[in-house]
């Protein structure tokens, strides 16, 4: 028995909600989010193919999960050079020159991966297209030791396109005349285990 006030009170009872007695209240448990692993997706589970209103464009041919990485590979190409095929491709809107063209982090170093470039067979991530309107892009830009790399922002399903934004300074155009801009989708939002996840990488580099 308890007292209160002097008074001689019987057991506690559980609280009432609508009715219903209730049990004792659980504390709340917060989900635990983990970081997908890396994987470096191999040429086996990629495949490069014609994209209807799109042209070449590359489809998973196996499930990937998220934090599938594709290297952006091609030729290094310095700013002075980068700056040239800028004008030849103002000058010829068809030959789109700088169209493949990615920015790294090392000074004076783009990658070119242009499909006239030998080599250029091997250069899968320079095949990838735009999400198509009312779709989210799939992929992001990440860098690893400066150079750009590609990564899925989720579960890929086989079969299923793989797209990433191309940023804000890309001229999009629709080819024969080159004047009227394409419609594009939509860009995925960072993944928020990205950042968290390079961060735990190279601390564990400083400690080798």
């Amino acid at each position: 028995m308890q007292r209160i006030l002097g008074r001689k009170t019987g057991p506690v009872q559980p609280p009432l909600i609508f009715g219903r007695k209730t049990g004792p209240v659980q504390p709340k448990t917060r989900k635990k989010h983990t970081i997908p692993k890396r994987h470096y997706i191999t040429p086996d589970e990629i495949q490069t193919v014609d994209i209807p209103d799109k042209g070449q464009g590359v489809i998973a041919m196996v499930d990937l999960p998220a934090n599938s990485r594709l290297p952006y590979l091609g030729k290094q190409i310095s700013d002075t050079r980068l700056e040239k095929l800028a004008k030849r491709t103002n000058e010829n809107p068809g030959k789109r020159y700088s169209s493949y063209v990615m920015a790294t982090q090392i000074p004076n170093v783009s990658i070119d991966a242009h499909p006239r470039r030998k080599g250029s067979e091997h250069w899968v991530a320079g095949r990838l297209n735009e999400a198509s309107p009312g779709e989210y892009d799939n992929m992001w830009i990440t860098y690893e030791n400066g150079l750009p790399v590609l990564v899925t922002t989720r579960k890929i399903e086989a079969g299923e396109e793989l797209t990433f934004d191309y940023g804000p300074y890309y001229t999009r155009t629709i080819p024969p005349d080159f004047k009227k801009k394409y419609r594009r989708g939509r860009r995925v939002t960072k993944p928020w285990w990205l950042d968290k996840e390079k961060r735990l990488v190279e601390g564990e580099k400083k400690k080798e």
